[in-house]
């Protein structure tokens, strides 16, 4: 575990000021989840007044990239570090076509930054829409965390599937988390995590999720959820209104997780609830790149619905051809 993070590469404008601390923010990523890392991140910044030390751990990184991550410490006077990690430790832990490997680095990043006492864990899909400074001043002693319940659609059978008696109405969405890092060091999460993950009898559908709810049971801080406001892209579907976001994500909501496939830094995810990426994005370093294309055969079947949805008829038609070429493609290799 330990030679897991091969090297980093340290960006630091912000020092550490008495009566002043820095808050840790952790991002676990791959590459295609390093712009929504970058502009998670910004959403932070924009609407915060803490300052922050920002922790990337990924198994890509280029020099172009480097420089947008270095542009975006300098530009708003703050500490990122990347973690350079071998994702060849990970080849044998199990994965889904909404995950990758990337979602296990989480436990070596919680482990390799035992010298903090608490940090925020934030999915690369999660956006800051409003003033998070509140969730810094949390009591977490004695706990491991806290977290947010997740949908009532996934909250059943939870219990019956892992086995944890209690569970039910309690299980969490991983992709917030408050972690107190004292406590996961003493409890040794990151050993107990991985050798769950290795046990091959075992099946856990929500991967890294799952054993963290195993873990985590009955000790944490339960949360409000406008600190993980769950939001689905293929909402949009059907809709008479656009509008009708806003019965999700509210003048509350702090954070919204851009859930599903279908994230807003995808080119066609166009709609009126993908604004508050799009307010981030516009501050950010990657303001001048584009939005990300469709790479694969799943993004191009998502972005041709979506392009049917949205009446552009043409497009969508143009993506189905995209999309089928791909499929037959990749038989074909």
């Amino acid at each position: 575990m330990d030679n897991a993070v091969k090297y980093i590469i340290s960006n630091e404008y912000q020092k550490q000021q008495e009566n002043s601390p820095l808050r840790d923010v952790v991002y676990c990523i791959d590459k295609n989840f390093l712009l929504g890392a970058g502009v998670s991140a910004t959403s932070i910044l924009i609407n915060s007044k803490e300052k922050y030390n920002f922790h990337f751990f990924t198994d890509y990184i280029d020099n172009h990239t480097l420089e947008k991550f270095n542009l975006l410490a300098k530009n708003f006077e703050t500490n990122v570090y990347i973690y350079f990690i071998d994702s060849a430790a990970f080849t044998k832990f199990p994965v889904r076509a909404k995950w990758s490997v990337a979602t296990y680095y989480r436990f070596i990043a919680f482990h390799y930054l035992s010298d903090k006492t608490h940090a925020l864990y934030l999915d690369a899909d999660v956006i800051c829409k409003s003033c998070p400074d509140e969730l810094f001043q949390l009591d977490l002693t004695g706990k491991f965390a806290a977290i947010i319940p997740d949908l009532d659609k996934v909250q059943e059978k939870c219990e019956a599937r892992l086995g944890v008696t209690g569970l039910a109405g309690k299980y969490f969405n991983a992709g917030v988390i408050y972690i107190n890092l004292s406590e996961w060091q003493k409890q040794h999460f990151s050993e107990k995590a991985i050798s769950m993950l290795s046990d091959k009898s075992k099946e856990f559908s929500f991967l890294d999720q799952d054993v963290l709810n195993i873990l985590f049971q009955g000790n944490c801080v339960i949360l409000d959820n406008k600190y993980n406001q769950i939001y689905d892209a293929a909402y949009h579907f059907g809709l008479k209104s656009l509008s009708n976001y806003k019965e999700t994500i509210t003048d509350e909501t702090i954070f919204i997780h851009y859930t599903s496939g279908s994230k807003p830094w995808l080119q066609w995810m166009r709609y009126p609830s993908s604004t508050y990426f799009d307010i981030a994005w516009k501050q950010s370093p990657w303001s001048n790149e584009p939005l990300l294309d469709a790479h694969n055969a799943n993004l191009l079947k998502s972005r041709s619905k979506h392009e049917f949805s949205q009446k552009n008829y043409l497009r969508g038609i143009w993506t189905q051809v995209r999309y089928i070429t791909k499929k037959l493609s990749d038989k074909l290799s």
